[in-house]
């Protein structure tokens, strides 16, 4: 289903009066007022902790469950020459989780070996074979970073070995925690540290400042004439891991986030540096965090192996940075190819798996089941006789077939070396719990293997149960979810005029950075303008001049052609403001949410 639009908070005269109030304090630019008034902000303090997020204000480290104990064991560790290795997750967040780790430990000389699963040859999470090997290389402690909540085998393996694993993680766990040393993980039922929304990589910046604290008070440092890490120079790899990760940008994130990107702008890592300057990034911000860092680092393991990006992330060598970044640019433009392709046919596959006439005859064998979008959730595999869809991209493809047709949506594809098995992941959205929809028995006894959690995870099946299968789980949500779950309404901060929307509404939007999840960009509803100049950009993005004495520009990404636009129909539309930097020349340019034109007479 579509989402509608709605403001986030009705503009009252009450509500005008208050955000005088907000203008009147910051000295602000009356529509950034009411954006922040609209957004909650309604008291002094709040507004000087958020627009002034400093370090000072990050919780005591010692407060997550478990952390005290690890750094303790970690830092004996140190202090006895022992060897490290650190098992990142393949992701984003394992990646720079990872590297922040063994950059922290080579910073203050501690061997230290890095190491993470192959998408494709092992799958994600900590696996026995690959803990037994860090151990016969000599690991005497185990670091695990954005995986291990779940790793209950392998952390018996290495219990039965003699080595301490050291459990670093925000996913919830199983039904039975792992035999770890430690667990730092927020998500447990004893942790009350509320860093609930906290990822993997600003978790292992929470250990660090906590093992520094250890070595000083034990005198590692001084003992030893080693210069005591600025913990600040990691912010970077938490800031991208933060944002990528897509958790809440309010609180603890924010503060983390903001002070990564002034890091990145002023004293960046050389493997960040090299890719923003591959990127030509000279002002990097959350968004850049968000999709073009991100992604380029995600590229490796989605399509090959993450090591490239981790080696890129904790190199100190320019050259090879800039080498290691220019093969991720080129691996993130095969995944972007290689993505498209298979959401292409995903999306014409959806097309007609919603218009197919049988679920209305399915709907009608379910007495007393909530009205609904049928179906309640899209079973897409990949077509046989040709390619597979790439195992490295279903869970992207899953995410943008979800937001464009407002269910979950499940991307199948040939288990590799057995075509009678279908492998692939599923997304959900809110108000659907995935996991427990296959984890019920009617649905769950169709699968071989599943796992995952409320929002995402990962199904294998045989072939011959795909019906069966496609089924069970529109049935099971039939009957679990009704029709207001699949409403999707999304928010926007304030009607305005088409000349409200200036250079100086510009500068003073980008001071609430960063943005991100739980504190998007502003969105803003300009009615009753059209557009002129209507032309495409890259065969899928539209651009375009508006109407009127602004002669402001237009950019719609991603957006299909429309002869309502190209012929200047008036409507409304929902637009980000921001700056267009080409060449050294700078211009007002608005980035196209939503449209809604109106019908001709």
């Amino acid at each position: 289903m579509r989402p509608t639009w709605g403001i986030d908070a009705q503009e009252t005269d009450s509500f005008l009066n208050s955000a005088q109030e907000i203008q009147n304090y910051l000295q602000c630019h009356p529509v950034v007022a009411r954006v922040l008034w609209g957004r909650g902000f309604r008291s002094v303090q709040l507004l000087d902790r958020f627009l002034k997020p400093e370090l000072s204000q990050l919780p005591d480290p010692f407060s997550i469950i478990d952390l005290r104990k690890a750094t303790e064991r970690i830092a004996r560790a140190v202090e006895a020459g022992e060897k490290i290795a650190v098992y990142g997750d393949y992701d984003v967040d394992g990646t720079c989780g990872a590297s922040l780790l063994v950059d922290f430990f080579r910073n203050i000389g501690v061997e230290v070996r890095g190491y993470q699963p192959n998408r494709f040859t092992q799958g994600y999470g900590v696996h026995s074979a690959a803990v037994e090997q860090l151990i016969g290389e000599g690991a005497r402690c185990l670091i695990t970073v954005d995986c291990g909540i779940t790793a209950v085998e392998p952390a018996r393996v290495a219990q039965r070995l003699g080595v301490d694993m050291i459990v670093i993680d925000h996913h919830k766990a199983g039904s039975e925690l792992p035999a770890a040393y430690a667990i730092i993980d927020p998500q447990r039922e004893e942790d009350c540290s509320g860093l609930l929304n906290v990822c993997g990589a600003g978790l292992a910046f929470f250990f660090v400042m906590g093992l520094r604290a250890q070595l000083r008070e034990s005198g590692y440092f001084t003992s030893r004439g080693i210069a005591e890490p600025n913990l600040v120079r990691l912010l970077d790899l938490v800031a991208v891991a933060t944002v990528a990760d897509v958790v809440d940008l309010r609180g603890v994130n924010r503060i983390l986030v903001a002070h990564g990107l002034k890091v990145m702008a002023r004293n960046p890592r050389v493997g960040i540096k090299a890719m923003l300057e591959a990127a030509k990034i000279e002002k990097p911000s959350s968004m850049h965090c968000g999709f073009v860092l991100g992604p380029r680092i995600n590229a490796a393991g989605r399509l090959q192996s993450a090591r490239s990006a981790f080696e890129l992330l904790t190199s100190s060598d320019a050259a090879m940075a800039a080498e290691l970044a220019a093969q991720l640019e080129k691996i993130n433009t095969e995944r972007r190819a290689t993505q498209e392709e298979v959401q292409k046919q995903a999306r014409e596959q959806a097309l007609l798996q919603l218009a197919d006439p049988r679920w209305k005859a399915l709907a009608e064998d379910i007495p007393g089941a909530p009205l609904g979008p049928w179906p309640r959730a899209l079973v897409l595999v990949a077509p046989s006789g040709g390619d597979s869809w790439h195992e490295g991209v279903v869970g992207i493809v899953a995410s943008k077939i979800v937001e464009e047709f407002g269910r979950p949506a499940f991307i199948l594809a040939s288990k590799e070396g057995a075509s009678e098995m279908l492998k692939g992941s599923v997304r959900s959205m809110s108000g659907i719990d995935i996991l427990a929809a296959i984890s019920a028995e009617s649905v769950a006894c169709h699968l071989t293997n599943f796992g995952g959690h409320a929002h995402a995870g990962g199904v294998t099946l045989k072939r011959a149960e795909l019906r069966n299968f496609r089924e069970a789980v529109n049935m099971h949500l039939a009957l679990t979810t009704s029709e207001e779950t699949y409403v999707r309404v999304r928010r926007y901060d304030a009607l305005l005029e088409l000349d409200e929307l200036d250079g100086r509404l510009v500068e003073e939007l980008q001071m609430l950075e960063p943005f991100g999840h739980q504190f998007p960009e502003p969105v803003f509803k300009v009615a009753g303008i059209s557009c002129a100049d209507v032309r495409v950009m890259k065969e899928k993005h539209l651009k375009f001049r508006f109407g009127g004495a602004t002669r402001l520009e237009g950019v719609w990404f991603n957006a299909t052609r429309n002869e309502q636009l190209e012929h200047g129909s008036p409507g409304s539309f929902w637009v980000s403001p921001g700056w267009n930097e080409w060449q050294g020349r700078k211009s007002l340019q608005l980035q196209i949410r939503h449209a809604e034109l109106d019908k001709a007479p």
